[in-house]
């Protein structure tokens, strides 16, 4: 296995069939080439900027520390520095020929570290929030208690204090070494940390990944079905206002306040379903295909011929290029689904308008 394909390749061994100079010949290997060089820079500037605006947009709103503001600009961080650490790196080595994983020492060990550990905290990040407005929905009345901001805070620093402890072996793992020609290459300390390495990337993908997924759907479910019953369970309630006022002989006007409270409620419910079923759906579908590339090559010897490896490259562009993209898409997703982030944003962005908090872009009370 190659670190410099983040952990996740095949090595380039003695025992390989393929011939690098074959390889290129392929048009899977070009596609992969060309996917390299033109996709990232679009995700570093989606992601950079999406990430950034995310936390100056939700720091606007009135009630920015609550539990749910607290977790998803933490998450911004995290996947602000994944996005700039890992995509920036491929990039400039696929399109400039620069190495900087080889470069220093201290870039050796801290690039292993940083990356795995901001991926983990990324899933556990989102993992809360989800969990914490299935919370809201289930126990509203207590939600605030349990979910309070100091708590809200201990559990983000606990995530992320945990991720980059589990992550630490990194650090002692890999070591910096001189090469005949001069430069300088990464590599594993010993043998036996590499079979460690190819062990964890199992259990990696496991808590990276496919736990927080398994936590993700769960929540998903268990949110659906209480947000169906209570707008079940409204509806029946406001149509029995309503039957009761027309009997009356009364006006339709509790009816129709009755109904439009309805409305309102179903419509906030809704659109917080359809925020979190984004946000998990996309990290599913964008996280999981590489882990099965992961399963695909511990299992199948890519290396034993050019057209394989060929295909392998870019099976492993295209999954790791989404993996990417998973990090860069939630400001998209705040701003397709969620109403009053949309709208703050817009505020912001205008310079001076008024927010959806009450508070004009200025810090200023408009004259009056």
């Amino acid at each position: 296995m190659n670190f410099t394909d983040d952990g996740f390749t095949p090595s380039d061994s003695t025992t390989s069939v393929y011939s690098r100079n074959d390889v290129a010949l392929f048009p899977e290997y070009q596609a992969a080439m060309f996917l390299w060089k033109v996709y990232p820079p679009c995700i570093l500037l989606l992601g950079g900027f999406g990430n950034i605006a995310t936390i100056f947009v939700m720091r606007r709103i009135k009630d920015h520390n609550s539990s749910q503001h607290i977790v998803l600009m933490s998450l911004a961080v995290s996947d602000f520095f994944f996005l700039n650490i890992s995509a920036l790196f491929k990039w400039l080595l696929f399109l400039f020929r620069v190495d900087l994983y080889n470069s220093h020492e201290v870039v050796c060990k801290l690039y292993a570290w940083m990356i795995y550990s901001s991926t983990t905290s990324s899933a556990w990040l989102l993992t809360c929030v989800t969990v914490q407005r299935t919370m809201a929905v289930k126990w509203p009345h207590k939600v605030r208690v349990m979910c309070s901001t100091r708590r809200t805070w201990i559990a983000v620093a606990a995530v992320v204090l945990s991720a980059f402890c589990i992550q630490f072996h990194w650090l002692v793992g890999m070591e910096f070494s001189s090469t005949t020609d001069g430069g300088g290459a990464c590599t594993y300390v010993s043998a036996e940390y590499l079979q460690f390495v190819l062990m964890w990337n199992w259990v990696d993908m496991c808590l990276s990944s496919l736990l927080p997924s398994t936590c993700l759907l769960l929540c998903d479910v268990m949110l659906s079905l209480t947000l169906f019953k209570a707008s079940s369970s409204t509806s029946m309630t406001v149509q029995a206002i309503s039957n009761s006022s027309v009997a009356n002989n009364n006006d339709n006007n509790n009816g129709s306040i009755s109904n439009n409270i309805n409305k309102s409620r179903r419509k906030t419910a809704s659109r917080t379903t359809v925020m979190i079923l984004a946000l998990s759906c996309t990290f599913l579908l964008l996280t999981l295909p590489v882990c099965a590339y992961i399963i695909w090559t511990d299992i199948v010897d890519v290396t034993q011929n050019s057209a394989l490896y060929a295909r392998a490259q870019l099976v492993k562009a295209v999954t790791f290029l989404l993996w990417y993209t998973n990090s860069a898409v939630n400001f998209l997703l705040y701003c397709l689904t969620g109403t009053k982030f949309r709208r703050e944003f817009l505020s912001w962005v205008s310079c001076g308008a008024k927010s959806t908090s009450g508070v004009y872009a200025g810090g200023k009370k408009p004259p009056a």
